[in-house]
């Protein structure tokens, strides 16, 4: 059985990964692409983003 790329657990017979876990991935990155977009139009505090960003990617990215 192969493991699934996105949290590393048992995914299944020819399976790369849990659906769910893809779709976890796909929209943080691209809640991540829309926070750094509108950051740096708005030049936000880097602190603050680094923070925001961090949030999004602990709960999209579980491995």
């Amino acid at each position: 059985m192969e493991k699934c790329q996105f949290c590393g657990n048992e995914a299944g017979f020819l399976r790369s990964a849990y659906k769910e876990c893809k779709q976890a991935y796909e929209e943080g990155t691209a809640c991540i692409l829309e926070i750094m977009s509108k950051a740096a139009v708005a030049q936000s505090d880097l602190p603050v983003l680094r923070e925001t960003v961090h949030k999004v990617a602990s709960t999209s990215y579980s491995m």
